[in-house]
């Protein structure tokens, strides 16, 4: 029987793990879902416990020695996964990044998109590596970006699109027929946490208007139109 660590955060992250409850191929036993001490998520320690399901720390996995994984997934995980965790699992871990990798590596990947008048959005489930974002693709799709679109629209159809496919990836992952797409590094795009102000986000776009900056702004709870 297979057995995964799953690294999830907010509301993506419970999506993404009730998806997999909801295929006959694994069973929630099966499943360990990994704790972040330092950056607590109070919506997956209630969803864990809700329906019992069984959890873990970094610090517990580094003091036993006897733990063992096929995968680790992860869904808007907000650290780097320790490479001393990725060697307890067979096939490494799998990531899900809401950009079209190489491009819009990092954070913030919907809001510089739609500041870039991009025409197209989308995610990347790739393999995780030492440095973010910058693992072997395994499946990719492009979203069309609509004019009316705000960063949490986006945000919306991109994540929950991708937590869709969360099964069949793992699938893939598992399969003897796992083909993954280097990335052209040469074409990478990066953008650090934290939204930009207007004038930086001008020095990006420098035809960036300000309706445009707006929608890309608009994140409930996270409103920068005072940037302007």
């Amino acid at each position: 029987m297979r057995s995964f660590l799953y690294a999830g955060y907010g509301e993506i992250g419970i999506r993404g793990l009730s998806n997999i409850f909801s295929s006959i191929s694994y069973c929630p036993e099966n499943i360990t879902v990994l704790i972040d001490k330092s950056n607590s998520d109070e919506l997956i320690k209630k969803f864990c416990t809700k329906y019992s399901l069984k959890t873990t720390t970094e610090e517990e996995i580094n003091i036993l020695n006897n733990l063992r994984y096929d995968l680790c997934i992860s869904v808007h995980w907000r650290k780097k996964i320790n490479q001393n965790i990725l060697n307890l699992c067979k096939f490494g871990g799998i990531n899900l990044h809401p950009s079209l990798l190489p491009k819009y590596a990092g954070c913030s990947s919907l809001a510089w998109a739609i500041i870039n008048n991009e025409s197209h959005a989308g995610y990347t489930w790739h393999e995780i590596v030492d440095k973010f974002d910058e693992g072997n693709i395994i499946f990719q799709k492009s979203i069309k970006i609509h004019e009316k679109d705000t960063s949490y629209s986006l945000w919306n159809k991109v994540n929950n699109e991708a937590v869709d496919k969360i099964v069949n990836i793992m699938k893939i992952v598992l399969s003897d027929k796992n083909i993954t797409i280097k990335q052209d590094l040469s074409q990478r795009s990066y953008f650090s946490r934290g939204f930009p102000s207007f004038e930086d986000a001008l020095k990006v776009n420098g035809n960036l208007k300000k309706e445009t900056y707006i929608r890309a702004s608009y994140f409930p709870g996270k409103i920068n139109t005072k940037k302007i």
